[in-house]
C-alpha cells in the first residue's frame, strides 16, 4: 500500500503548509500538480494506480474521480479528474490537455472566437473551444463542480449510504492542467471567483493556488485587468524553455492575453519567476512557428544537424516530461538523447526561483508521521 510517511507528507503539504495557501507560491505543490497533470492523460485506472504507487507522492487510500464529455461534432473532448486525498479535507481538480492523436481536440484548440463568460456586460471575453470543453465537464449533476460542493459523491460507499455519508465539506482545493487541461483550470479558477464575487459561492476561499503547465492565452486582450482582479495572485503559470503553446493563439487569430504568475525553465536559471511585463507574447501567425517546430521534432530524435541548435519554437518542449522533471529535481536539458547546449549548461538540479527568499521555520510536530 505504499510507505505511509510519504503519504502522511503529501497530505501535511496539501492540508497544513501555510506556504500553500491562497496567494503564495509552493514548489512542491507546483511538482506535484505537474506529475498529477502529466498523468491525466491516461485512463483512469493507470492514473489512480501511478499516482497511488508513485514514492514521491503516494496518494494511497485516495478518492480518484474522472468526468468526461465527447461530442464530436461540437468540437468537445474533455476529461476531469478529482482526487480526494484520505483525510477527505483536501482536493486536486485536473483537467487534461490536448490529446496528440486526437484530431477534434486540435479542432477545439484552433476554435479561438472570442464568446462572454459568466458576466451579462461582457467585460470578459474567453476563448470558444477551451470554454465549450470546460463547460462540458464542469456543470450538471456528474459536473466537476457538484463533486466539489458535495465530495460525499467521490466516495466508494455513496450509492449506499446516500446523503448519510461523509458530509465532510472540503478545506483545500488545488486546481490544475497541462496545456488545454491548463486552459480549462483558468476557466475554473474564472468561475469560482466570479462566484464568489457575486456573494453567490465560497469554494473560492478554499482555491489554494491554479498551477498551469504550458497553458496557452485564454482571454481577450482587453479582458485582462477583470481578470487579474478575479484570478491573478492565485493563478501559477509555468513555461519550460521554448515551448510554443503558452504563446498561442496567434495574433492573426485574434488578440488574447496572459495574466498571473509566470515562471519559466532555462538551462542556465532553472526556474525563475519573470519580472513584471516580461510575460509570454503572442506568435504573429501560426504558420511561421512549423519550421522551427519540424526543426526541433527531428532534433529530438538525435538526427543531426537539428539535434544541434534548438529551434525558439518547440513542441517537445511542451511535453509534460519536462515540466514533470525540472519540478521534481530530476534535472533540465532537452527532452532528446543527445545533449545540445542547452542541454550541456542544464542544471543537474532545478530549484524555483521566487523573488523573495522565503524563510523556512522549524515544522511542528504534530499526528502526522514524518521521516
Amino acid at each position: 500500500m505504499g510507505d505511509s510517511k510519504l503519504s502522511g507528507k503529501t497530505l501535511k503539504l496539501l492540508g497544513d503548509d501555510s506556504d500553500a495557501h491562497a496567494g503564495k507560491y509552493n514548489s512542491k505543490v507546483a511538482a506535484l500538480c505537474a506529475s498529477v497533470a502529466g498523468w491525466s492523460y491516461a485512463n483512469i485506472e493507470d492514473f489512480h494506480r501511478i499516482l497511488s504507487d508513485n514514492s514521491q507522492i503516494n496518494l494511497t487510500e485516495a478518492d480518484f474521480v474522472e468526468v468526461s464529455a465527447t461530442n464530436d461534432s461540437m468540437l468537445i473532448v474533455a476529461t476531469a479528474q478529482i482526487i480526494r486525498t484520505s483525510d477527505r479535507r483536501s482536493a486536486i481538480v485536473c483537467f487534461r490537455g490536448t490529446e496528440p492523436t486526437n484530431a477534434v481536440n486540435w479542432a477545439t484548440d484552433l476554435n479561438a472566437n472570442k464568446v462572454p463568460y459568466l458576466d451579462q456586460d461582457k467585460n470578459i471575453k474567453v476563448h470558444q473551444g477551451f470554454l465549450s470543453n470546460f463547460q462540458a465537464v464542469w456543470n450538471g449533476w456528474e459536473g466537476v463542480l457538484s463533486y466539489l460542493k458535495n465530495p460525499a459523491k467521490m466516495s466508494e460507499d455513496y450509492e449506499e449510504k446516500g446523503s448519510l455519508g461523509d458530509d465532510k465539506p472540503l478545506e483545500n482545493i488545488y486546481i490544475t492542467g497541462h496545456s488545454l487541461g491548463g486552459a480549462m483550470a483558468f476557466l475554473a479558477g474564472l468561475y469560482l471567483s466570479f462566484a464568489n464575487d457575486r456573494q453567490r459561492d465560497e469554494l473560492w476561499d478554499k482555491v489554494r493556488g491554479i498551477y498551469t503547465y504550458g497553458q496557452p492565452m485564454v482571454i481577450d486582450n482587453w479582458s485582462d485587468n477583470e481578470c487579474h482582479r478575479l484570478i491573478g495572485d492565485r493563478l501559477f503559470r509555468h513555461v519550460y524553455y521554448n515551448d510554443v503553446v503558452p504563446h498561442a493563439p496567434s495574433i492573426s487569430m485574434g488578440l488574447f492575453a496572459h495574466i498571473g504568475h509566470e515562471y519559466r525553465w532555462h538551462p542556465r536559471d532553472g526556474w525563475t519567476k519573470t519580472s513584471k511585463g516580461k510575460t509570454v507574447t503572442q506568435v504573429p501567425f501560426a504558420t511561421m512557428c512549423l519550421p522551427g517546430i519540424a526543426w526541433d521534432t527531428v532534433g529530438s530524435s538525435v538526427i543531426l544537424p537539428f539535434s544541434l541548435f534548438k529551434s525558439p519554437w518547440s513542441i517537445i518542449d511542451h511535453l509534460p516530461t519536462g515540466y514533470i522533471n525540472t519540478l521534481n529535481g530530476l534535472g533540465g536539458g532537452d527532452v532528446r538523447g543527445l545533449k545540445t547546449l542547452g542541454g550541456l549548461l542544464a542544471n543537474k538540479e532545478d530549484k524555483v526561483v521566487d523573488e523573495m527568499p522565503r524563510i523556512v521555520k522549524p515544522e511542528k510536530t504534530g499526528s502526522v508521521t514524518e521521516e
